[in-house]
């Protein structure tokens, strides 16, 4: 495969990464200071491990095309980084990243530039000391409609500070519906609807749920250009085919409910499950397998 030489990121080092001839760079950011935060491991119970790093973040992403396999595509791109220096720290694939939710805790930049396939996505991070302090670099690649897509991001920080480890980022199991709802759509890209409850086995709608749905709609009133996937689950009773189908059957029931009672436009809608393979919270208490039974609600086009 030819390769072509790709700065990794504007205002980062000189040396270069390789990536397949013809990647075309699709969105690109540079922020000179801030306190940033990145992975240090998968996602596991409901918890996030990361080290946070004061100091500037250089985010880019490219589409390459002819459909490659994501893992020649991150092998290459591990290579590269360390000829350049880089040294891996830890790397993962989908579903043992963390698959959904490891996914929507990373803050990459958005669709289309970036589109994250939860099927099929690998994660590196490495890092490269120097006399200032440890710079940090992360690469996200996955492919869908027959092209592949790449993320980087590299973290510097300010004045040598070394990056702190920082206690698991930890999903609440519910949430109140109003300004939190909206601010967790417009900054992670996802949101637990809080109130949208079901009983095991069912895809009725539990009381409670309005108010939620109420706010739902008025976030798509107030962002016209936005569609949403509306993602079932369900706790760990009964086989993963069944559960998958029940959990398309809950999205599909807050999707209905949007469109008759809120007059949703249904194009702004989808209506997916996962089952039980994102799970909240342990499902070994009635708690737990209460929470586990929800619908989210995915920033799947940006909004205007």
């Amino acid at each position: 495969m030819k390769a072509l030489a790709v700065l990794i990121l504007l205002a980062g080092p000189a040396a270069a990464l390789t990536l397949p001839e013809g990647a075309e760079e699709s969105a690109r950011s540079a922020e000179p200071s801030g306190r940033w935060t990145l992975p240090a491991g998968p996602w596991q119970a409901g918890n996030l491990p990361v080290i946070a790093v004061s100091g500037a973040r250089d985010r880019a992403a490219w589409r390459v095309p002819g459909d490659p396999d994501t893992a020649g595509l991150m092998a290459q791109l591990r290579r590269a980084a360390m000829a350049a220096g880089w040294q891996p720290v830890w790397s993962c694939t989908d579903t043992a990243c963390g698959g959904f939710d490891f996914r929507f805790a990373l803050d990459l930049l958005g669709e289309p530039a970036m589109h994250v396939n939860l099927g099929d996505f690998r994660f590196l991070a490495a890092r490269r000391d120097g006399p200032g302090g440890a710079d940090h670099l992360t690469i996200l690649v996955s492919q869908g409609g027959g092209l592949g897509y790449v993320h980087m991001t590299e973290l510097r920080p300010a004045g040598g500070q070394a990056a702190a480890a920082e206690p698991p980022q930890t999903d609440a199991l519910t949430a109140p519906a109003t300004p939190e709802l909206a601010a967790a759509l417009a900054g992670r890209g996802r949101a637990v609807l809080p109130g949208i409850r079901f009983a095991t086995g069912s895809a009725a709608l539990e009381p409670g749920a309005e108010a939620t749905l109420a706010e739902l709609a008025r976030w798509l009133t107030d962002h016209p250009g936005a569609r949403i996937a509306l993602v079932g689950h369900t706790d760990f009773d009964g086989a993963l085919a069944g559960n998958i189908a029940l959990s398309r059957r809950r999205a599909a029931a807050v999707r209905d409910t949007l469109i008759a009672r809120h007059n949703v436009d249904p194009a702004r809608l989808e209506a997916e499950g996962v089952g039980y393979l994102m799970p909240l919270a342990a499902n070994t208490d009635a708690a737990g397998r209460a929470a586990n039974r929800r619908v989210e609600a995915v920033v799947v086009s940006p909004p205007e």
